[in-house]
């Protein structure tokens, strides 16, 4: 640890948190000694926070009232999770249509505050949380961290493509924070060019990173090209990649552009850091002290739909909300010695399977992304949109001639993986855009 890490986690730290009544460091000394829980010891914790979450919506909020009057199903009943498992999930379309009644009224406006989804998957959605649980889910945050190597005082810098993310309120406040409290630096890569691109360069060579922290699609154009340029960078300690899932061939480029270890992580703007990787790679921990985490219809192929219950959330409670992403289950335990389950490491949205007209099975986009594109001749940017059982779009940039090679390549693939049920068309664009949250998808089901 530095000498302005300590200085800052002394003094800078506890002065802050004064300030504001966020209390991170406390929390995060609780999750540190969580790590060390039983199997046994996280799900009897989880039953418990899910009694009081479900009180506390049942009686404060008439959105969750309705809900489980219509199964006739009262907070006495939640006695196990099968007793828990009974209420149906929440969809989205609830969070748009019942927001108001979702939040809980005992709770005051002060002591609350509003955000919104990323809009991935194509519409924005509004949603509240209660100020207190502020500390622990920062806390959640730090300790994903901690596992690259982060210590609280430590340089993040954030490669980010969310252009919601960047305001101009209070900047001057905020730049004073990030240099001594937060230590952070933010750059917006939702549109790079070659002029932006070499201004990133000499943002990160004069702030020096220990900890990057990144959408992968958007901190691949940017490793390609430092790689381009030769540059020699000092390296942080790792990369965290969020927001998209991390291909195989975007961590070998990251690792060695960087220098660093390359972990994945899975994040929402909904509930927080929900799961990481720790330095055995094994797959991601979920965050069990955080989240109650199901995977609902999990089979064909392994993958399910993920419910999530937001176990601190207060302000408006998530109970076994429907976030429209798939993962599946690792059945093995960490070399680590954490007992929180662990999640494969292709979770990604439900729309980012496609399914095969063969069996119905989901193929996911990630492992795509890797057959397609990380073993095969180099191409332009790609995106594969599913518009029918049987029939494929892939919209290449470029032109046909140029990307020849390429289409019989994918062809050839995507042949093999579906058994040649599926008809494919080509299209050829100048460029593919971004989706709204400013990730990159590389694979769309619109069915």
């Amino acid at each position: 640890m530095t000498a302005f890490s300590k200085i800052h986690n002394k003094f800078i730290w506890p002065i802050v948190e004064h300030r504001n009544g966020i209390l991170t460091k406390k929390h995060l000394d609780y999750l540190i000694l969580s790590e060390k829980w039983s199997h046994d010891k996280i799900k009897q914790f989880q039953l418990e926070r899910i009694k009081v979450i479900v009180r506390h919506a049942f009686e404060n909020c008439s959105f969750y009232k309705n809900h489980f009057n219509k199964i006739k199903l009262t907070p006495d009943d939640i006695n196990s999770f099968k007793d828990f498992n009974k209420i149906p999930p929440v969809t989205r379309e609830d969070l748009n249509m019942h927001l108001d009644d979702m939040i809980a009224k005992n709770i005051n406006e002060k002591e609350r505050h509003f955000s919104t989804t990323g809009g991935s998957t194509g519409l924005a959605t509004q949603f509240a949380r209660d100020n207190a649980c502020l500390g622990i889910k920062n806390a959640s945050e730090y300790r994903f961290n901690g596992w690259a190597g982060w210590e609280p005082g430590e340089k993040i810098l954030y490669y980010w493509p969310a252009l919601a993310d960047f305001s101009e309120k209070s900047a001057r406040f905020k730049m004073i924070r990030s240099k001594y409290y937060s230590r952070s630096l933010s750059l917006y890569a939702g549109s790079l060019n070659e002029k932006i691109l070499s201004e990133h360069l000499s943002a990160y060579k004069k702030f020096s990173p220990d900890l990057v922290r990144a959408f992968p699609s958007a901190l691949q154009r940017f490793a390609e090209y430092i790689n381009e340029k030769k540059m020699k960078l000092h390296s942080p300690k790792a990369v965290i990649c969020v927001g998209e899932p991390l291909i195989q061939s975007q961590r070998e480029l990251f690792s060695k552009v960087f220098g660093c270890d390359v972990f994945n992580c899975y994040v929402s703007r909904e509930c927080g850091n929900i799961a990481c990787e720790c330095s055995a790679h094994s797959g991601l921990h979920v965050a069990e002290e955080m989240i109650y985490l199901e995977i609902e219809n999990q089979g064909k192929g392994e993958f399910g739909e993920i419910l999530l219950t937001d176990l601190w959330n207060m302000g408006m409670p998530f109970i076994r909300y429907r976030i429209q992403d798939a993962a599946r289950w690792i059945n093995k335990t960490c070399s680590c010695g954490k007992e929180h389950r662990l999640l494969g490491v292709d979770a990604a949205r439900i729309s980012d399977f496609l399914i095969s007209p063969v069996d119905g099975s989901y193929v996911s986009g990630s492992t795509l992304t890797h057959y397609l594109l990380a073993e095969g001749p180099k191409i332009g940017r790609a995106k594969l949109v599913q518009d029918a059982p049987a029939h494929l779009r892939v919209i290449m940039t470029g032109s046909e001639t140029s990307n020849k090679e390429g289409i019989e390549h994918i062809r050839l693939r995507l042949n093999v993986i579906f058994k040649g049920s599926m008809n494919v068309d080509f299209e050829f664009v100048d460029s593919i855009p971004l989706l709204p949250s400013g990730k990159y998808s590389f694979v769309e089901r619109k069915f």
